[in-house]
């Protein structure tokens, strides 16, 4: 509990609607975690709206539709897939990791390791799991 296995930011140049991103967001790390060949994560997030919409099984037709159901698909290549929303204030890391892709053209993926501006977002995150 608390290892940071990897961390990734992505350039995301295409999109505008605020919940369009997050959607891209949820693909890109369900891909990452794909990639990586993990079979069984904990998303979290603070885009409610979107982690709800990868819960239902009809199929969804509103604007970020088409993101939520290719989320859909890679999920179902998972072994398992706990989805946890967390309050925006509680997103920290993420929220310093999109800090620090702001003007990259590419992505950046850190192995067994993550950048220094999250390091005590970490550490407290992990203490705080064992209060």
């Amino acid at each position: 509990m608390g290892e940071v296995m990897r961390a990734l930011t992505a350039s995301i140049t295409w999109v505008t609607d605020p919940i369009m991103v997050k959607g891209v967001v949820v693909v890109k790390a369900l891909q990452f975690a794909m990639d990586i060949r993990f079979h069984k994560i904990v998303l979290k997030g603070d885009y409610i709206g979107v982690l709800k919409r990868l819960s239902l099984y009809q199929q969804d037709f509103s604007g970020v539709g088409m993101v939520v159901e290719e989320g859909k698909v890679l999920l179902s290549h998972l072994d398992s897939c706990n989805i946890v929303h967390v309050l925006r204030d509680e997103n920290t890391a993420a929220i310093t990791l999109t800090q620090i892709e702001v003007g990259q053209l590419h992505d950046v993926v850190w192995v067994e390791d993550y950048p220094p501006s999250i390091h005590d977002i970490i550490f407290d995150d992990v203490n705080q799991a064992f209060i």
